[in-house]
């Protein structure tokens, strides 16, 4: 669901919850560590750790992808064979790619 906003439409209250999902970017401006399609990973995604491997799509929108039902977040269209998938958010408190922690992709 996208949230579109028209000028001078008035105040209005939300009928239901509005979800908004803060894509992780891989660009070579802003990460000093390549993420490439396939690289393990181990995270802490609302204070469960979970693991698995790392989707990059064409767009460069990074998914983690992982067996656990608990985080069943934004899907991608390939889950590198695994059951779910999240995308880097602001839920997201750790993640170690490779063996490698990197506090600049939180």
């Amino acid at each position: 669901m996208c949230l579109t906003l028209e000028p001078n439409a008035g105040l209005h209250v939300a009928q239901e919850d509005i979800i908004c999902y803060k894509l992780l970017l891989a660009t070579g401006e802003s990460n000093d560590l390549p993420i490439r399609n396939g690289d393990k990973f181990i995270a802490i995604i609302k204070g469960i750790k979970v693991e698995g491997v790392i989707r990059k799509t064409d767009f460069d929108e990074i998914f983690l992808c992982h067996n656990n039902s608990k985080l069943n977040g934004k899907r991608t269209s390939n889950r590198m064979g695994f059951h779910y998938s999240w995308i880097v958010d602001r839920h997201t408190t750790s993640i170690i790619i490779e063996g490698e922690e990197n506090g600049k992709y939180v």
